[in-house]
């Protein structure tokens, strides 16, 4: 279902972008084969690419070597857009992933250019990615924070961890 991409930078226009997901914790993953494991944050970008088909990437983010691992599904109906990203959210939770849904279509304009901004997968580079941050954001993708949206109330953190349990269950 996913393939590893060749590129590492995911070349969309913003305004196709659907649904951005990052992870709430990083997790130790070695970067390739006989190197030590890395702390490692992950992101889903679900994205369209013509009226009725869509793209998924799983984007891994390696630091603090930079290393950068995309992988990317085969087009599909948009109609499939809910089972492809159960099945995004399977991959990562096995790699030890808890993925936050950072409800794009419920922000404001510049909201939404903020957190898109803030996915590395946008840019040539990590350096390129490091430069285009803040101070404060820096702090936050490098792991010594916690990921760049905070849930305001104590309904909407129960609320996010019982979808999150719920997901989980219907996996099984």
């Amino acid at each position: 279902m996913f393939e590893l991409f060749k590129g590492e930078q995911i070349k969309i226009d913003s305004n196709d972008v659907i649904q951005v997901y990052q992870a709430l914790n990083q997790v130790q993953i070695s970067p390739a084969a006989g190197r030590g494991p890395e702390a490692t944050m992950a992101w889903f970008v679900l994205a369209s690419i013509s009226a009725d088909r869509n793209l998924l990437y799983i984007g891994l983010n390696f630091d603090p070597s930079g290393n950068r691992m995309i992988y990317v599904s085969d087009p599909f109906p948009t109609e499939q857009s809910a089972e492809y990203l159960a099945q995004a959210e399977a991959f990562a939770g096995e790699m030890g992933f808890m993925m936050d849904d950072l409800r794009l279509g419920r922000v404001s304009v510049e909201e939404r250019s903020g957190i898109l901004r803030r996915v590395p997968f946008f840019y040539q580079d990590q350096s390129s990615f490091m430069s285009a941050l803040s101070d404060e954001e820096r702090t936050s993708v490098t792991g010594s924070q916690q990921p760049n949206q905070t849930r305001e109330t104590t309904a909407e953190k129960y609320s996010f961890f019982l979808e999150q349990y719920v997901t989980m269950l219907a996996m099984l």
